[in-house]
């Protein structure tokens, strides 16, 4: 058999197969009232209603539908198949040799033909043609990821409007809609969209919308706010509940207030009941707080609808996803909860919280203060803040004139002194032994010089304070000191006394003169005796050159100029002799 002839018949098998299974599958998630229909388009986001009935004549769509992912990568575009999860076709993150296939096999087909898959439908124009060939073609081998993330979702149906997604991801088709574009955060994205023959469950909302202040004061008048929301914008009602007595209803804003004080309903308990509400009402009422302290506001929706699972009852703002769970409250078969607050709070009431403090200075004892008397002046027997009792002798606070605070005990704003029974200090009295306000010292008498001064002020009789007293010599130590005259005080505070000078030092003149001309007159006198004897010597080396000179003309004239400096030399010093005699001569005359 040929290559190419098996490679084809392969293919064909392949086909075959691939239909088979799907055919299949979808046929077991249609009995199992799982999606009918499944649809991926490309990254504009836009779908068009599937019709149900193979009647050309008779338009049959599904009554739901759920974002099962999102993406906005166009690599995408033409990832048909290749997984399967609640539906038997789904994306599989890869445009490959699978998709390929899967458009094969109903390549020609329009919608209504037996068979008709809408995820073969890439392009969103009701058949399978040579577009989706190619959009596979140029996305071939590309693959990505798909986002998961469906906050912010809307739906925008041909019809007007453009609605939300609910806790399972859903929102019902509107009546007449031939067209829906999926958006994020307002924008078209791709999605995996899947169809359902019946509506889906929709709830009344109104999670998060009350508006109140954070704080208010005792006798403050605020505003309420609630907003009523539905997924399918059914009517519905809302309640709103606080404990009994803890405000007063000033403002209704046109709703009943049947269950005000109603002991049947909620015994110890008041509220308000709006019924009849539009999708999207906001009601705002008017409270008076009247009970300072930490108060807490219920609120909760119901709609008119009736269709969950409680009968003759409303739907009320419970998770649809609760069931039987314990944890969540086990909401389903408590479809009219009477046992207020507890089962609405099981049943998925908020609540919000809201501080009202007391007013200081109006005359009343209110939830956080110890007193109130009609004013917020300090002093007058409560404090200005309404906190405590205040001018109280006995409290163990000084305030309001007093001295001291508590009596009977050694009270350091007495400096050490007993406080007295109307919280004024002691006396003090230097000499009685105890050292008291005022004093520093108190030895038990009133006498210097014996370690405490006579007037309690100081310590005396102490060296090193700097203070001459007591028999001492100097203080401080280790200071020159004027009682000393002018000597150091020593470490006893008695003067320091030094040892008498050496004597004075003399060098020996070996000159043996007083004064300086006699000293230069000595020194000449040397030179010329030392010179007197050098002269001859010289004179007669100098004659000796000459005899031996031989006729040599530069030895007859080096002999000469001995002979001539000993001479000019012999004549200066005599001439310095002859000097020093005038001068002596001159100081002496």
């Amino acid at each position: 058999m040929p290559k190419k002839i098996f490679i084809f018949l392969v293919l064909i098998f392949l086909i075959v197969f691939w239909g088979v299974i799907s055919d299949f599958r979808r046929t077991e998630m249609v009995e199992a009232a799982g999606p009918i229909a499944a649809m991926k388009t490309r990254t504009d986001g836009y779908f068009y209603v599937p019709d149900l009935n193979p009647d050309p004549l008779v338009f049959e769509p599904p009554q739901s539908l759920k974002v099962d992912r999102l993406f906005n990568n166009p690599d995408l575009e033409g990832d048909q198949g290749g997984a399967s999860g609640e539906y038997s076709i789904m994306p599989d993150g890869k445009v490959d040799l699978t998709d390929q296939l899967f458009i094969n096999l109903h390549f020609g087909e329009v919608e209504g033909d037996p068979g008709w898959e809408y995820m073969a439908d890439i392009i969103a124009d009701k058949k399978i043609d040579l577009s989706d060939h190619l959009q596979i073609g140029l996305n071939f081998g590309e693959s990505g990821f798909y986002i998961n993330d469906l906050t912010g979702v809307t739906i925008k149906f041909d019809v007007g409007g453009e609605v939300g997604l609910n806790a399972e991801d859903k929102c019902n088709i509107p009546v007449g809609a031939t067209s829906f574009t999926v958006k994020k955060a307002g924008a078209p994205i791709g999605a995996y969209i899947l169809f359902y023959a019946a509506p889906g469950t929709t709830w009344p909302h109104i999670k998060d919308t009350l508006t109140v202040p954070v704080s208010v004061n005792v006798g403050d008048e605020f505003s309420a706010s609630l907003t009523y929301t539905h997924d399918a914008a059914e009517t519905g009602g809302i309640h709103l509940r606080w404990l009994d007595d803890r405000f007063d209803i000033t403002d209704k804003a046109g709703c009943d207030a049947e269950y005000y004080d109603n002991p049947v309903f909620a015994p110890g308990w008041e509220g308000i009941e709006c019924s009849h509400l539009a999708d999207g009402t906001t009601k705002t009422f008017k409270l008076k707080a009247l009970v300072a302290g930490d108060q807490t506001l219920y609120y909760r929706a119901w709609d008119d609808s009736r269709d969950y699972d409680c009968g003759t009852y409303p739907d009320y703002n419970r998770d649809p996803s609760a069931g039987t769970d314990p944890t969540k409250g086990s909401c389903t078969p408590q479809c009219h909860p009477d046992e207020f607050p507890e089962r609405w709070e099981e049943c998925d009431a908020y609540s919000k919280d809201i501080t009202v403090s007391a007013v200081c200075g109006n005359g009343v004892v209110e939830a956080g203060e110890v007193c109130d008397d009609g004013n917020n002046n300090d002093c007058d027997g409560c404090k200005g803040d309404c906190s405590r009792l205040d001018d109280v002798c006995g409290d163990s606070i000084t305030e309001c004139g007093e001295a001291c605070d508590p009596p009977a005990a050694v009270s350091a704003a007495c400096g050490g002194l007993a406080c007295k029974a109307d919280c004024t200090c002691a006396a003090v009295v230097c000499g009685n032994g105890v050292v008291e306000a005022g004093e520093v010292c108190d030895d038990g008498n009133n006498n210097d010089c014996d370690g405490c001064k006579g007037d309690c002020s100081r310590l005396d009789k102490v060296c090193g304070d700097g203070i001459k007293e007591c028999g001492e010599e100097c203080d401080p130590p280790e200071a020159v000191s004027g009682e000393c005259g002018g000597f150091a005080c020593k470490a006893d505070c008695t003067c320091f006394i030094p040892p008498p000078p050496p004597p004075p030092q003399y060098l020996i003149n070996p000159l043996a003169c007083d004064t300086i001309p006699e000293c230069i007159e000595k020194i000449i006198n040397f030179i010329f005796w030392v010179a007197l004897a050098i002269v001859p010597i010289i004179i007669i080396i100098a004659g000796f050159l000459f005899l031996t000179s031989g006729g040599d003309p530069e030895k007859v004239r080096t002999a000469k100029k001995i002979i001539l400096y000993a001479c000019i030399g012999l004549a200066i010093i005599l001439f310095a002799k002859g000097i020093i005699s005038l001068i002596k001569s001159v100081i002496e005359g």
